[in-house]
């Protein structure tokens, strides 16, 4: 499967994503969910929907191949279902805190239904990796995994071979990868982007104050959803933080002249935190890689 699709074509249609709570405040008939899920203006035909629903469906099988999920499942039998009979830890009430505020315009993710299958997996994973147990972003990540229409066990899986090839150094106690990727971020713009790192060099800017945000949660944040699955292809893709890493300077040198002209450090942090919507589109980010 993954010979025969273009990794660079994984999804060709923008898809602008957001979670204002202004979708809150449109008449119900006047909203429909797209084709990730999310509330939006009605909008989409049935056809573009179930275009996309079949494309997506795709990436998530190769998403699943790369992480060699299915070993998992297999050498473990029935565990995710003793996992989530365990009783409730000393993560179950911020975990509980946290799902409620996680994709709340996702149709899936704002019923009892998905925010029991969020807590679920969540729960599940502190018990099976107590090294990690839970930590805030982990949320973000899981929710993604449901958002594409995977089966409650399945995203557990996924979510455990995420971590095992790639991540778990960032939620571990000290977060010593977070901090070294961090690092290595900064040290990398010094040639990707000089003038950038020479800004934030004269202005003592730590990257830590936004990479923490990034890193934590995958870029899930980020408002143009056709984005961010773009960028989940390159982590799944790559070694380790190779992919991260890749992601951000991308991100940073979209971003770049816009950054240069903020007054403060204040704006630069915030402006990165909270990317605006089409502050990075797919073509810019694909031509920076």
């Amino acid at each position: 499967l993954w010979n025969t699709m273009p990794k660079e074509n994984f999804l060709q249609y923008p898809i602008n994503w957001n979670f204002s709570e202004e979708l809150d405040l449109i008449p119900e008939q006047e909203v429909e969910y797209n084709f990730y899920g999310f509330m939006t203006p009605k909008m989409l035909t049935g056809a573009q929907i179930d275009s996309h629903h079949n494309q997506n469906l795709q990436r998530i099988q190769i998403w699943q191949n790369l992480l060699n999920v299915g070993s998992y499942e297999q050498n473990n039998p029935l565990l995710y279902q003793r996992l989530i009979q365990e009783n409730d830890n000393e993560f179950s009430e911020l975990i509980k805190l946290d799902i409620t505020r996680t994709f709340p315009t996702h149709k899936l993710l704002r019923t009892k239904e998905g925010q029991q299958k969020l807590y679920n997996i969540l729960k599940a994973f502190s018990c099976y990796d107590k090294n990690v147990g839970y930590c805030q972003g982990m949320c973000f990540v899981v929710g993604v995994l449901l958002i594409s229409e995977m089966t409650e066990e399945k995203a557990f899986w996924t979510l455990v071979a995420l971590m095992n090839k790639h991540i778990k150094s960032y939620y571990v106690e000290g977060m010593d990868g977070l901090t070294r990727d961090s690092l290595v971020l900064f040290d990398s713009m010094k040639t990707e982007c000089p003038k950038l790192w020479q800004f934030f060099s004269e202005r003592s800017i730590n990257v830590l104050l936004f990479t923490s945000k990034w890193f934590l949660s995958l870029f899930t944040d980020i408002a143009d959803w056709n984005l961010v699955m773009a960028i989940w292809d390159i982590i799944v893709l790559e070694e380790g933080g190779d992919g991260i890493l890749k992601v951000s300077l991308a991100i940073l040198k979209a971003v770049e002249p816009m950054l240069l002209k903020a007054e403060d450090n204040g704006e630069v942090i915030s402006y990165l935190i909270n990317l605006p919507e089409g502050s990075v589109s797919l073509d810019t980010f694909r031509s920076l890689l």
